[in-house]
C-alpha cells in the first residue's frame, strides 16, 4: 500500500478505532457499519495493460486513455479515488520503470460542483515541491463539463480552479 493510499485510509481507521473504544467491544451492527465505511473510503481500479496495445481505463469521475505505444511491455495500472473527494484520483503503474510515457496518456475528469468551468484545469502533485502544479495542456469541454489534459507520467492528479458557477 503506498503512502497516498494510507493518507486516504488514515481517517476512516481513526473513526473506526474510535468507535469500538467508545463501546467498548465490537457488536455486529457496529462491525458491519464500520465495514461500510472503510469500503466506502476508497475505489479502486486495477487492470493489466498492454502497453503497444493501448487501453481506456475508468474510475469515477476520471477516465485515462492510454495510446498505443505509451510504453513497451504490459503494466498493472491502478487507478484510486475517494467518494469524498471526486476531484482527486492517484494512478500508479507497476513497474514503475514503464512510468515515463512515449506518447503522452490523456486524462480526463468531470468538473466538481462549486469549481467554474472557465477555470477548471488537471493538476498533479510533485512530492519533491510539496505541491500541486498545473498540467500544461489542461482543456475544458464546456458541453460535457470535463477536463482533459496529456501526462506523461502517473502520480497523484487533481481537478484544480477558483470556485464560482
Amino acid at each position: 500500500m503506498s503512502p497516498r493510499t494510507r493518507r486516504f485510509l488514515a481517517p476512516s481507521l481513526v473513526a473506526l478505532c474510535l468507535a469500538f473504544t467508545v463501546t467498548g467491544e465490537p457488536q455486529a451492527g457496529l462491525l458491519s457499519g464500520a465495514t461500510g465505511l472503510i469500503s466506502g473510503v476508497l475505489s479502486t481500479l486495477t487492470q493489466v495493460v498492454n502497453g503497444l496495445v493501448g487501453a481506456v481505463l475508468t474510475k469515477g469521475a476520471w477516465t485515462a486513455r492510454i495510446p498505443a505505444g505509451a510504453f513497451n511491455g504490459t503494466a498493472t495500472i491502478t487507478m484510486t479515488t475517494s467518494p469524498s473527494d471526486p476531484a482527486l484520483c492517484q494512478f500508479e503503474l507497476s513497474p514503475a520503470s514503464l512510468n515515463s510515457f512515449a506518447k503522452p496518456v490523456t486524462l480526463t475528469a468531470k468538473v466538481p460542483f462549486g469549481i467554474s468551468l472557465a477555470s477548471a484545469r488537471i493538476e498533479w502533485y510533485n512530492p519533491q515541491t510539496q505541491s500541486w502544479e498545473t498540467v500544461p495542456g489542461s482543456a475544458v469541454n464546456a458541453q460535457t463539463g470535463t477536463v482533459s489534459a496529456p501526462v506523461w507520467h502517473f502520480s497523484t492528479y487533481r481537478v484544480g480552479g477558483r470556485s464560482g458557477w
